[in-house]
């Protein structure tokens, strides 16, 4: 498992500061079927979430808000192992695939876990430096066991990282949300 540079220095950020949508496979070639179900569309082509759930964190939009150095949303569909990420971080987005998605053995906060790989990175903009190594590269979050809040009678779960630089210890994703929803596991982090 390769722990580039620029993972490290993804999770390193989302651990220590505070503050999708899945495809399907046949193989290591991503097929054009959609979170939660095959004739929804693509997502990227039609703006679908990929399930009912809208997003919604419950936070009011702002200026401040729209200025977060790293925004990060994940989307997995769970029985395929299969979904979508798209982020920024300063000036550089970056958007593409998860494959390849594993349980494993949940970390003591966490309900589930699972480890994913970085797919069709595409990035764009300015300093994107950080992030040439992402591409292949294999990340680990949890879903945690306690709920934080609810919106729309959707449980907002926190969200965990494994750090690996720090040997191998599951830490809270400070500003990162967890929401499981019709077998769709939506995440992400902003600060």
């Amino acid at each position: 498992m390769r722990d580039p540079t620029a993972l490290s220095l993804i999770l390193a950020l989302m651990i220590g500061c505070s503050s999708g949508k899945a495809e399907d496979s046949g193989g290591d070639t991503a097929s054009s079927a959609a979170v939660s179900s095959a004739d929804e569309g693509n997502w990227w082509e039609d703006g679908d979430t990929g399930g009912d759930w809208s997003g919604d964190t419950g936070k009011e939009d702002s200026d401040e808000e729209s200025e977060a150095f790293i925004v990060f949303e994940f989307t997995l569909n769970r029985s395929t192992g299969m979904g979508a990420f798209e982020g920024r971080i300063g000036s550089c987005e970056a958007s593409g695939l998860l494959l390849n998605a594993e349980e494993l053995e949940p970390c003591s906060d966490c309900s589930q876990s699972m480890s994913m790989t970085y797919d069709s990175v595409l990035l764009t903009g300015d300093d994107c430096d950080d992030l040439n190594d992402l591409d292949g590269a294999v990340e680990m979050f949890g879903h945690g066991k306690d709920e934080i809040f609810e919106v729309d009678g959707l449980g907002v779960h926190a969200l965990y990282g494994l750090d690996s630089e720090e040997g191998e210890i599951w830490e809270e994703v400070l500003g990162g949300y967890s929401v499981m929803h019709e077998g769709v596991w939506y995440f992400g982090l902003e600060f």
